[in-house]
Parts: C-alpha cells; sequence; structure tokens
C-alpha cells in the first residue's frame, strides 16, 4: 500500500510539473521575436484612365502624376475618398487642390517631398499608414508624374503586404519611379525596417 502511494504521489507531481494541455502548441511571447508579413492581395496593377489621366489602379487605390481639377471631379464620380498629394504646397501654380478637394467633400493629405534626400521615414509611415487603411479607401496617391508615388508604393509593398523586393521594383516602376533618383533610398529604408 505505501509503495502505490508513493507511486501515486511522484505521479502527481510529475503531473502538476508538466505542461498544461495545448500551451506546448502555444506561439512564444517573446516580443522581440518577428512578426510574419501580411499575405499580399490578389490584385494587380491596372492601367486606367481617369478624365485625361493616365493612372495605375491597384484594388480600390489610385496612383498617379498630377490630377487637373476637371481630373478630381471625375475621381470623385469614381469614389474617391482621400487624396494624398506627395508633392510640396507650392508646386502646383494651376489651382489650389486642397481647397478644390475640401469644396468636394474629399480628404485631402499632403506629406509632401520633393527629392530622395527630403524623403524621410516619417513620411514613409504616414504614406504607408495611410495606404493600409480601408477607411481611407477608394483613394488617389500622387505626384507630379509617379515619381515619388512609386517610390512609397514600393516601400509600402514590401513592407506592408511582404511581395518581394524585385516585384515592388517593377511595380515602382511601371507607376513612374526613377531608380537612379529613388531606389537606393527606398532600399535602405526597407532594409532598416525589422516589421
Amino acid at each position: 500500500m505505501h509503495r502505490f502511494l508513493l507511486i501515486f504521489t511522484i505521479w502527481l507531481g510529475v503531473a502538476a510539473c508538466s505542461d498544461k494541455p495545448g500551451e506546448k502548441d502555444a506561439p512564444p511571447t517573446d516580443s522581440s521575436s518577428a512578426k510574419p508579413k501580411p499575405k499580399a492581395p490578389d490584385e494587380k496593377l491596372e492601367a486606367v484612365t481617369i478624365g485625361d489621366l493616365k493612372v495605375q489602379k491597384f484594388g480600390r487605390i489610385y496612383l498617379a502624376g498630377q490630377p487637373s481639377a476637371e481630373d478630381l471631379e471625375k475621381f470623385k464620380e469614381a469614389g474617391v475618398k482621400t487624396v494624398v498629394n506627395l508633392r510640396l504646397e507650392d508646386e502646383n501654380t494651376k489651382f489650389n487642390e486642397a481647397s478644390a478637394l475640401a469644396d468636394m467633400g474629399i480628404d485631402y493629405q499632403n506629406p509632401g517631398f520633393n527629392s530622395a534626400a527630403t524623403l524621410s521615414d516619417p513620411i514613409f509611415r504616414r504614406v504607408r499608414d495611410l495606404l493600409t487603411s480601408s477607411n481611407n479607401e477608394p483613394l488617389l496617391l500622387h505626384c507630379a508624374s509617379g515619381n515619388r508615388v512609386g517610390a512609397v508604393w514600393m516601400a509600402h509593398r514590401v513592407l506592408d503586404h511582404g511581395i518581394p523586393y524585385e516585384k515592388a521594383l517593377e511595380e515602382a516602376k511601371a507607376i513612374g519611379m526613377k531608380p537612379e533618383a529613388f531606389e537606393a533610398k527606398v532600399k535602405a529604408y526597407i532594409e532598416s525596417k525589422p516589421e
């Protein structure tokens, strides 16, 4: 009888020290572990024309050069809720874009920059935040020619959608990015982010 009690007591002690059911399969709680990249959306860039403007469309996001006031009316008809202008405020002398969009009831964001030297981490972050929130869609992201748009789009696609660098570079070029102007800056930004 004593032997049975001894074995039973040892068994209880071992059971109490072992993992609880399901704990072995639980993910580690170490905050330093890298979070997985989200799955890239199935959408692909599609060339479309809005008003007189040739545009690349990706799902509910339009990527373009500078729209005219008339083009912005067409974007409104297409349901655009947010316009993100990457140009500096004083670059567009043809019309006051912020005022025109306010009159249309469209949200206007202007994280402007004019070169790789002025494209900062906070600008990358702000544009990525705008692009990843579906509350902003449909959204138009534009600059003067597509060059700046391609740069921030490339970072967004690699870091937020997890697509390969070369595919993101191909998309950026299709949008209008000139690699010699922005690729090194974008690559350095991507490599500095563990996300």
